[in-house]
């Protein structure tokens, strides 16, 4: 699957964001319920599939405001501002389809021609208020409180937004009980999407092996398998 995003106001063939998911990413991108959780293994390529989730999104609701948040000040500088030998950063991603999207520092946002992204940090839960949004992405949302999942979703309310999640499961908290259990249950505005680590064709098999020889099963199952394993 492809995913050719063009910049809205610029010839399709000049500005394009070119996307080549694996299954469990294709599954985010394809997902329209209210709410999408990716809940899969460490390293399987979820933040990376938010990073093409958002200007997906933007480029059919531009000149919004969208929120993503990171669960410290820390993730939103490493995660969304600066790129690694194995991603690329949602700023660069952005500035693929526009060279001239600016990020202020002063206020953590990111304008571009499709729209500004306010970059919040969950550690404090009340810098996302303030502000109706399009559309959300909580990234690593597990390591998150359940008021600032409740924050984020009531900031994409008033406009009718979209929420995705993307994380592992570290632990049978609010990701457990107000998305996962809802969802087996058959809740229509909830899509829960499960990959392992191993979805990711680059992630090194030998790691993953070594890591189920050594680890506690149950904490293997929800790191590499993106399972909510109890542990005995």
């Amino acid at each position: 699957m492809t995913q050719a995003l063009p910049h809205p106001s610029s010839p399709p063939a000049q500005r394009r964001l070119t996307l080549r998911p694996h299954y469990g990413q294709a599954a985010i991108l394809r997902s329209r319920r209210p709410i999408t959780a990716a809940i899969a293994g460490t390293g399987g390529g979820k933040t990376v599939a938010g990073m093409g989730w958002l200007p997906l999104h933007m480029a059919q609701r531009p000149q919004q405001l969208w929120l993503v948040g990171e669960p410290t000040n820390d993730m939103v500088n490493k995660v969304l501002l600066e790129p690694t030998t194995t991603r690329p950063s949602l700023l660069q991603v952005l500035r693929t389809l526009d060279p001239h999207a600016i990020h202020n520092q002063s206020r953590n946002t990111i304008h571009t021609t499709y729209g500004t992204v306010i970059l919040a940090s969950a550690t404090n839960p009340e810098t996302m208020e303030g502000a109706h949004v399009a559309g959300a992405w909580l990234d690593e949302a597990g390591l998150m409180s359940r008021l600032a999942y409740e924050t984020a979703r009531r900031r994409c309310s008033y406009l009718n937004g979209p929420l995705l999640i993307t994380t592992t499961p570290y632990n049978r908290g609010w990701l457990y009980h107000d998305i996962y259990k809802p969802w087996q249950a058959g809740d229509p505005d909830i899509e829960v999407i499960n990959f392992p680590s191993t979805a990711n064709p680059t992630y090194p098999t030998k790691a993953i092996e070594l890591n189920r020889r050594t680890m506690n099963t149950a904490r293997f199952r929800m790191m590499h398998e993106g399972s909510f394993a109890r542990p005995q």
